[in-house]
């Protein structure tokens, strides 16, 4: 589950100051020749613990003023399949004042939920659904949940929207818009041993989520694979530590201007 409010201002905070020149390197796990351990070091801001500062006094008072239905709510992440609503003729349509009757924090564009202009498709991957899968249907979808944002009243009586995070699986590539590049999966991506070239994918997710208007990605998948038998190994950047944190920062470098779009966004509120 994820909060709105505590996610805005952490993603943008955090993935800003990952690439800060004001850093410190922090060493993960020491080098262990005895059981083969690699070495990882990471880069922090120094004033790390204070850059959430500008945040606490204003995300203290709009949660000492929530109600347990609204923290329940900033809490929950549901995918776009459960905001829909069935009308008199049983057709069901995404009803979107649901995000502020519920004060929902998060939604999810999981896998196989396409828009058709009204609705999304139910089925996993439907290959039929993708016809609609238009970045002139997409768009509306985000519109309509941007503009149903939560709003809480504080105990002062100003009132305060709440922008939703839209989430989606955009790993290598945003796939789920007709006409998108589609880049290999990770694996193949980290045997390239070119941390440039990732940076370059990196802008072109970034970008091609903009035009829709989500806010939050699932990547990169900043995992490790040790065993090739793992169903999951092709989500990997490889087994060497080092190279997945240099083809990790390369990849993120250029997701700044999602990042500013997000932080722009905690800012207005």
């Amino acid at each position: 589950m994820r909060a709105t409010l505590f996610g805005l201002t952490a993603i943008s905070l955090v993935c800003t100051s990952a690439f800060s020149d004001q850093t410190d390197d922090i060493t993960l796990s020491q080098q262990n020749e005895k059981n083969n351990l690699a070495t990882t070091v990471i880069n922090v801001p120094k004033n790390s613990a204070n850059i959430f500062d500008d945040y606490r006094a204003k995300t203290a008072s709009i949660v000492n003023s929530m109600t347990l239905k609204q923290k329940i709510g900033q809490m929950t992440l549901p995918k776009y399949n459960f905001i829909k609503t069935e009308d008199e003729n049983g057709t069901y349509y995404l009803n979107y004042n649901l995000f502020k009757q519920y004060y929902i924090g998060a939604v999810l564009a999981a896998g196989g939920e396409i828009p058709d202009g009204t609705s999304v498709s139910a089925g996993m991957y439907d290959p039929d659904a993708y016809l609609t899968a238009t970045a002139e249907n997409w768009k509306p979808l985000i519109e309509g949940t941007n503009n149903n944002s939560p709003v809480i009243t504080l105990k002062n009586g100003q009132k305060v929207t709440i922008p939703l995070l839209t989430g989606i699986d955009a790993v290598h590539g945003f796939h789920e818009v007709l006409g998108n590049v589609i880049f290999p999966q990770n694996i193949g991506l980290s045997m390239t041993h070119d941390p440039k070239l990732l940076n370059k994918i990196g802008q072109v997710v970034a970008n091609d989520m903009l035009q829709i208007g989500f806010n939050w990605t699932y990547s990169p998948t900043v995992a490790i694979s040790h065993n090739p038998n793992w169903g999951r190994t092709f989500e990997t950047l490889g087994s060497v530590p080092e190279n997945a944190l240099k083809d990790t920062r390369a990849w993120l470098k250029d997701f700044n201007k999602l990042i500013k779009m997000v932080r722009l966004q905690a800012q207005a509120y």
